[in-house]
């Protein structure tokens, strides 16, 4: 008998924790002495990505919104990508 697989219909995103973890990563590592524009350009490039998702702009990442630098970035690419949805004015 061959074993069937059955995908649940589950509109719940798995890991939804874990959004923001790489800037943060890159923030820990970066510490006091080490220049922290990689993970705020993560943080960013999340921000935007979050928007292509359909996330609101409110929805900052937790582990990005107790890190004020990092949670800026993140709405600033949210902001560029909602940017590119609006028309062109000349």
């Amino acid at each position: 008998m061959a074993k069937t697989v059955q995908i649940a219909n589950d509109s719940k995103p798995v890991a939804v924790f874990l959004r923001g973890l790489t800037a943060r990563l890159e923030w820990a590592k970066a510490g006091r002495e080490d220049d922290p524009i990689f993970a705020m350009q993560v943080a960013e490039g999340d921000g935007y990505h979050d928007f292509q998702a359909g996330r609101a702009r409110s929805d900052v990442p937790p582990l990005l919104a107790d890190v004020p630098e990092l949670a800026v970035c993140w709405s600033q690419g949210w902001d560029h990508a909602y940017s590119w949805t609006l028309p062109e004015s000349f």
